[in-house]
Parts: structure tokens; sequence; C-alpha cells
């Protein structure tokens, strides 16, 4: 199966993921995936595999307008621009996806594509447009359908969520979410500085995958915060305590998570929450405690506690403003 190699800002392998290529890009802005859908078409044409794009009508429009200036007939012949939406209504009943007229409908696009005998690479949206309505359920279920058909056919394909959709969603669908592709990436989000989906002048969010790098993109969402609250003075230990909450998130909890800026008029308050139910296991004052980077969070903190919460755990720590 070819590989798709490109330049995004992350990508990060998923245990115990599906046994074939199934890539998932989040999002930051729209130019970054007009420029991934872009490099994913360039890529596919060069090594002479069949390309079918399934995108939103803004996305296909355009991919359109730049493959009219810069492919020839012939790759045309080898690229399929696919509606995501008018496709979607065919296999869906009552919200959910049937299996039967997705084998109809998507299977029928697969093979047709595959009759050549080139390799397929597939870009798909309508999980995308599921997931935006509200309808994780749809979207996971969708998700697993691309799984299934990938067990009797050959292909690889990306997914695509735009950032600000996750925050929408509970911990939990965007683990299960995370659960069903081999590798996630964070895109365009280095360009953007991390802007975090949901901010006021007193709280501020962003739900990220449980990738390495979401621990760097939560750092640059807390310097961005603390900048546009004027408490600069802050960012030193308020980078340390992100760091170390997300990345305990990420290598232990293995989830997916919420990173939360808070203040008042004397108090900035830093939490993550992940999906593990559990209070943190490492006791106070113990060298594994110091050593799990914890410690540095007590020494720094004013106060700093762990509460359970319905969706799993929130970490939280202080300081004075």
């Amino acid at each position: 199966m070819a590989m798709y190699v490109h330049d995004r800002f992350a990508i990060d392998v998923v245990p115990n993921a599906p046994p074939h290529d199934h890539a998932v890009d989040v999002y930051a802005d729209e130019f970054a995936i007009i420029r991934e859908l872009i490099r994913f078409v360039e890529d596919g044409l060069a090594l002479g595999e069949t390309v079918v794009v399934v995108v939103n009508r803004p996305h296909r429009a355009s991919l359109a307008a730049w493959c009219t200036d810069h492919l020839s007939v012939g790759d045309t012949e080898s690229l399929l621009l696919i509606d995501a939406a008018e496709t979607l209504q065919k296999f869906l009943v009552a919200g959910s996806p049937d299996p039967v007229l997705f084998e109809a409908t998507v299977g029928a696009i697969v093979d047709r594509a595959t009759r050549n005998g080139r390799t397929l690479r597939v870009f798909g949206e309508m999980v995308a447009l599921l997931w935006a309505d509200g309808n994780f359920a749809g979207a996971l279920a969708l998700e697993s359908l691309w799984n299934d058909m990938a067990s009797n056919r050959r292909f690889f394909l990306l997914c695509a969520y735009p950032a600000t959709s996750l925050d929408e969603a509970s911990i939990q669908a965007v683990n299960a979410m995370c659960d069903r592709h081999s590798d996630l990436s964070l895109l365009g989000h280095q360009m953007k500085f991390a802007n975090a989906t949901t901010a006021t002048p007193s709280h501020t969010q962003r739900l990220l995958p449980p990738i390495s790098t979401a621990v760097s993109v939560a750092r640059q969402i807390a310097i961005r915060t603390l900048v546009d609250w004027e408490l600069s003075h802050l960012i030193e230990n308020s980078v340390i305590i992100t760091s170390e909450l997300a990345a305990n998130a990420v290598l232990h909890a293995e989830s997916s998570f919420r990173l939360m800026l808070s203040r008042d008029a004397t108090c900035l308050r830093i939490a993550i929450e992940d999906a593990v139910p559990c209070r943190l296991a490492v006791a106070r004052g113990s060298d594994e405690f110091i050593r799990s980077g914890l410690g540095f969070v007590e020494a720094i903190a004013s106060d700093w506690g762990c509460e359970v919460t319905p969706d799993g755990k929130t970490v939280w720590a202080e300081l004075p403003v």
C-alpha cells in the first residue's frame, strides 16, 4: 500500500488501531485542509494511483478550481471528485449509516476506482458532516464501516475533522473516533499558534486528541491565552503545569483531553480533563510522585488537586495572579 508522505504537524500511530492505513487529520483552519487536499491529490497522481475525494461543497469547489489550473486531462481521468453530502444521503437511514446501502454506494465507488488495477487512495469528509451535526454515533458507525470495507478491499483512507468540531463532543466520543484510525495528526495548528476554540475574557478551552504533539499545542494555547489576558508574568510556570498535566493525560491515561484555563481577580486555574475515571494513584511525597512531574506542579502551584467527573477526571492547578 502506498505511503502518504507529507509535512503535517504530527503523526502518531494509534495502539490497537485498524490493520489498514486509515488516517485522520484534525485541522485548524480552511487554509490548512485545502493545502492538505492538494498535497493528497498531487502525491496520489504522482505515484500513479487512483484518487477519490469525497468532500463538502466548499472544499470540492476549491479543489476543482485548483485542478482546472494545474492538472492535465490525463491526470483528471485518475481523479474522482464526489460531493460528501449527496453521497451520505444515499446510505443514511434514520441518522445512521445502513451497512447494505453503504456497500451498494461506497463499495461501488471503490470497485469502479480500482477496476484498472491501480492502488486507490480516498479522502473522506462524510464522517465530518455527521460529526458537525452532533451525530457522533453515526460518524463512529461510518468510520467502522470504512474499516469493515478494508477487510476485503485494499485502499488508503484519510479522514478530516475541523478542530472546532471536537469541542462539541465528549472526550469518550473523541477517543472512540481516534481508536478507529491507524494514525492521528494535528494539521495547521502551528500556523494558527493554537488559538483556543472557545474563549472569553475569563475562560478558554480546547479538546485535543491523545497524541504527543497535542501537549505542544496545549502549551501554545496557554501562552496565547495568558498574553491575551495580560498575565505574561505567569507564562513560565503555566507552561510547566500545562505540559505536565497534558502529558499525563496522553502518556498515562492514553486519552484525549480537554484543556481549560480560567481566571478571576486573584487566581489563574489550569485544568486538564481526561477519560480515566480514577484519582491519581501516586502518593504525594513518594519518589515516584516527584519523578512523575506532579511534584513539579505541586512545587509551583498555590494549590492543585484531582476531581472525579462524569466523563473521567480533572486534574487542576492554580497560580495567584
